[in-house]
């Protein structure tokens, strides 16, 4: 998700995705988190080649593949181990790792089904986040390793 602050989601126009309004809990700033793939359509870069978030190691900073698989590997130990002990599911999907993992955008969503392929986990918001799909079916909500197998065929449909 990316977040936008309610005078810039006002600017880009009206998302087809439904914002989630949010705040910072540490700085009391009232933002808006819209799906990736929404914000790309709102700012005209669905398809465009030069989209930073679909090209790793461009120009634009983004790390190689290898050093975003890294980067993940990292990130999501520390959001395991930070969070294992938690059950409120706002402070585990608000955890700063968790929210980095998205950040990284599309590239990171083979690295994410891989993950959910080793080992059944919550990266559903991420997934949903980054993708802006939801292809779990409504009598699968809930159940972890349905809910996986869900995104792990539409990631082998998609290619990913």
């Amino acid at each position: 998700m990316i977040e936008l602050t309610p005078e810039q989601l006002q600017a880009l126009g009206k998302p087809e995705a439904t914002p989630v309004r949010a705040v910072n809990p540490q700085t009391r700033e009232m933002f808006v988190l819209v799906p990736l793939v929404e914000y790309e359509r709102l700012m005209g870069r669905e398809d465009d080649d030069t989209n930073p978030v679909s090209e790793p190691g461009s120009l634009t900073g983004l790390p190689e593949p290898t050093e975003l698989a890294r980067r993940f590997r990292q990130l999501a130990d520390q959001w395991r181990k930070e969070t294992a002990h938690l059950s409120n599911p706002r402070k585990i999907f608000w955890h700063a790792a968790y929210r980095e993992i998205i950040g990284m955008g599309k590239p990171a969503v083979p690295l994410i089904l891989a993950e959910l392929k080793r080992q059944p986990e919550h990266w559903f918001v991420a997934l949903r986040s980054i993708t802006g799909a939801d292809p779990v079916p409504a009598e699968s909500q809930g159940k972890l390793r349905e809910m996986a197998a869900a995104w792990l065929r539409w990631g082998e449909e998609k290619g990913r």
